[in-house]
């Protein structure tokens, strides 16, 4: 199982590099990935409190890492009980949130498709679910040591991949990962998709959908896998 998520990280590439990111984005990213690798290794509170005071110094740090910060230092010093699997893979779940949309595949449900529902209910869906992409990112912590920002873009980045789905079905996927204990490996295969008999259509050039926020968005379908494209059933048709 694990040689299809090694082999789908080795087949695609976003041409992304540190180079090509933000000074707010790669703040945002070595807060996250520092906090990771320490609380996984070695989940010391002098530690992430010395990191807090190091962020509270840097102009426009990214909120959310300090938040995280400071919403996990009390929970490590016992003042709640939470397992230790959840704190860790709270912080990889942040990490990706640094791009909100993900990397958008230019597709969409049938029920995201109908226009009707353009001011009601879309969302991006991250079809390789976010939770599960964390707790890939904390095992392999815990199995290789310590990630960096580059490792981050050559494993973490595919796997924030997004179409465009109803809230509805965004709920609905997230309950099938949960009840049929659905790993990673399974949701490269669409397996909860299929479960949901949801399927994919592209998203033409001139769909709403696409010009949302006021112009054409970047599509990166170079991240659309042969489970996705099994999924498709027709294109640049606007019903």
């Amino acid at each position: 199982m694990a040689n299809k998520i090694n082999n789908y990280l080795r087949s695609v590439d976003l041409g992304i590099t540190k180079e090509n990111l933000t000074e707010k984005q790669i703040l945002f990213l070595t807060s996250m990935v520092n906090a990771i690798n320490l609380m996984t290794s070695n989940p010391n509170v002098a530690a992430l409190e010395n990191l807090l005071s190091h962020l509270l110094t840097i102009d426009n740090v990214p909120v959310l890492g300090i938040n995280s910060l400071r919403s996990t230092i009390p929970l490590l010093k016992g003042q709640e009980e939470i397992s230790d699997n959840y704190r860790f893979t709270t912080f990889a779940d942040n990490l990706m949130k640094f791009k909100a949309e993900g990397y958008h595949l230019g597709l969409c449900t049938e029920g995201a498709f109908k226009p009707y529902m353009l001011k009601i209910r879309v969302t991006p869906e991250h079809i390789y679910s976010r939770w599960k992409a964390a707790e890939f990112i904390i095992d392999h912590v815990k199995k290789n040591g310590p990630i960096d920002i580059d490792w981050v873009i050559k494993n973490v980045f595919p796997l924030i991949a997004t179409v465009y789905s109803t809230k509805k079905e965004n709920t609905e996927l997230d309950n099938i990962v949960k009840k049929h204990g659905l790993v990673i490996e399974d949701l490269l295969d669409m397996k909860h998709y299929k479960l949901a008999g949801i399927r994919l259509i592209e998203l033409p050039i001139h769909h709403p959908l696409n010009k949302k926020k006021g112009k054409g968005k970047t599509f990166y379908k170079n991240l659309i896998t042969e489970s996705v494209k099994g999924l498709i059933i027709r294109n640049s048709v606007l019903v």
